[in-house]
């Protein structure tokens, strides 16, 4: 199955609920919106350095209004890992704060660092928000 291209008009979709005898109950705005996951795997012993990193640097991420999300896994065959998740209207705006980190000379700095303390390669991911969840 192809996607259809990533347009403006994809941006917004209307969903309709409809009763039993095809009449629409209501009619909802549904905007679509990305995340991307970034997926940080420290060495054991350097846990605590990475976590304080990341929490130093999600908190002033969302203090200049980023949408930013660390979680860390607890339970499971990839521990210790942490997760960065970042919400963006649409992919002009994910490719603008790519961009953005790839030209900052503090963000290179802080991946340098983040690289040195890691047991793996970082991994991410790009997902389109189907069904947000609710506030």
């Amino acid at each position: 199955m192809r996607r259809a291209p990533c347009t403006e008009s994809r941006k917004r979709a209307i969903i309709a609920t409809a009763t039993g005898c095809g009449v629409f109950q209501r009619l909802q705005e549904v905007a679509n919106m990305y995340m991307q996951r970034i997926f940080l795997y420290p060495h054991p012993e350097k846990i605590a350095e990475v976590r304080a990193l990341l929490v130093e640097r999600a908190k002033a991420r969302q203090a200049s209004g980023i949408r930013v999300a660390l979680t860390e896994l607890i339970a499971g065959s990839d521990t210790p890992q942490f997760t960065v998740s970042t919400l963006f209207d649409d992919l002009a705006a994910f490719e603008a704060f790519r961009k953005r980190d790839q030209s900052d000379a503090d963000f290179q700095k802080f991946v340098a660092k983040i690289a040195s303390l890691i047991r793996k390669p970082t991994a991410f991911d790009l997902l389109e928000v189907l069904v947000p969840m609710p506030s």
